[in-house]
């Protein structure tokens, strides 16, 4: 039994990781001449703003969308799905009605006041980040891996294609960045959005008293995940933002050139693995199968293949990175370097992070997210008092995120030994 179902499960992550995979390999092709079409300054900006999209996106839809996954009947399913749509426009709305009163009231809001005008690209790129969560979490229901894979191939050839195609015609901009970024979800919004809506699988009517106990049923998420995911997202995108604050938007865009390298292929294989074991999982824990092994098994088979890519990275990332985008970006080799034992933790701690939402321990994975910010957000404020540079700041931040991405790993396996021993 569990052969045949670990066979499918490895076959539907190769399904998603071939997709995320040439995905990566489009954009990582195209990087170099990016790289060498925009100055590292205005690629800073477009990282900040690109990291409060994530870091927002992240609330969009108080994390409803998780739950899409769960349900046993497609129709609650469905109701789920319209609910993320609801919270997600209420979201948008609110944050465009931010926008205007910080604007007519000159008030100065800290990162805001670094990207200036194009703050008010955030509603529509934050309505585009939070549509692209809610049609993969209904694809990855209806296990539709392949069109997620290929619309992740659609959007990774619109965006760097944008980006050139602009820095050609008008050199180096923000607005060329930005815009590539935008065309590039919408195209995968508008891939998978045509299959679903072909099959009609969303056009049911649902009561508002059923909505009402939707939320009810699923409060979870929005008071556990949500801050869960919204602190999640700031560990990743807390470097950006602090960098380009305390230093100046060169180092961001260093930085950020660096995360983009290291984490693009890291999150096109890691994201192939969670979705399809979420769903795997899922599944062994409504039919009351024990997730020991399995967990146990994909934590050690990500340990392995893990290990070589990111040892060369480690030693050789500034070489590497100089060679492909040119001497400009030595520094961002160097970051890279320096990054590289922070995501191979990341890699090996996926099948822990997805387990807290499987076993509804949305609050421990919360007070973990919560103590994992803290320590986070007190390196910067060491390196800022104590005027640390940024190699230093860089090996704190990596140090602190590395022992407790191995903490986590321990939890959960207490947490399934535990629950195997109550089946």
């Amino acid at each position: 039994m569990f052969r045949v179902r670990n066979s499918t499960f490895f076959h539907n992550v190769a399904t998603l990781f071939s997709g995320k995979v040439f995905a990566a390999l489009i954009s990582l092709a195209l990087v170099p001449i990016v790289a060498r079409l925009f100055d590292p300054a205005d690629f800073g900006v477009a990282a900040v703003f690109l990291a409060i999209i994530v870091t927002l996106g992240s609330l969009s839809t108080a994390c409803f969308d998780m739950a899409i996954v769960l349900p046993k009947s497609d129709v609650e399913a469905n109701k789920i799905t319209k609910l993320s749509l609801m919270v997600l426009g209420s979201f948008v709305l609110f944050l465009l009605f931010f926008l205007i009163i910080v604007n007519l009231s000159d008030i100065v809001v800290p990162f805001l006041d670094q990207i200036g005008v194009y703050s008010w690209l955030l509603p529509v790129a934050i309505f585009l980040f939070g549509i692209i969560s809610i049609l993969e979490n209904w694809l990855t229901r209806k296990k539709a891996y392949s069109l997620i894979a290929t619309s992740d191939v659609a959007q990774s050839a619109v965006m760097p294609v944008t980006r050139i195609g602009l820095g050609l015609l008008y050199g180096s901009s923000v607005s060329a960045l930005i815009t590539g970024y935008l065309l590039g979800a919408f195209s995968k919004i508008s891939y998978m959005l045509k299959s679903i809506l072909s099959k009609k699988e969303l056009m049911v009517k649902n009561k508002q008293i059923e909505i009402k106990e939707l939320i009810y049923e699923y409060s979870d998420f929005p008071l556990y995940s949500a801050p869960s995911r919204f602190l999640r997202s700031l560990s990743k995108t807390l470097l950006v933002l602090m960098l380009g604050y305390m230093f100046s938007p060169v180092i961001a865009g260093f930085y950020a050139m660096a995360d983009r390298l290291v984490r693009m292929p890291t999150e096109a294989a890691s994201m192939s693995v969670r979705r399809v074991y979420i769903q795997k999982v899922s599944e062994y824990k409504n039919e009351n199968i024990s997730l020991e092994t399995i967990f146990v098994k994909i934590t050690l088979v990500l340990l392995i293949v893990g290990l070589l890519p990111f040892s060369i990275l480690w030693f050789n990332g500034e070489e590497i990175v100089g060679f492909v985008l040119g001497e400009r970006w030595l520094k961002a080799g160097h970051f890279s370097e320096i990054l590289a034992p922070w995501f191979y933790s990341i890699w090996v701690v996926i099948p822990s992070s997805a387990l807290f939402v499987v076993y509804r321990r949305q609050k421990l994975w919360l007070s973990i997210q919560v103590f994992l910010s803290i320590m986070l957000a007190g390196v910067c404020l060491i390196a800022y008092l104590l005027k640390l540079n940024t190699d230093q700041t860089l090996q704190w931040f990596v140090v602190t995120s590395v022992i407790v991405n191995i903490f986590v790993i321990y939890i959960v396996y207490k947490l399934v030994l535990n629950e195997s021993t109550d089946l």
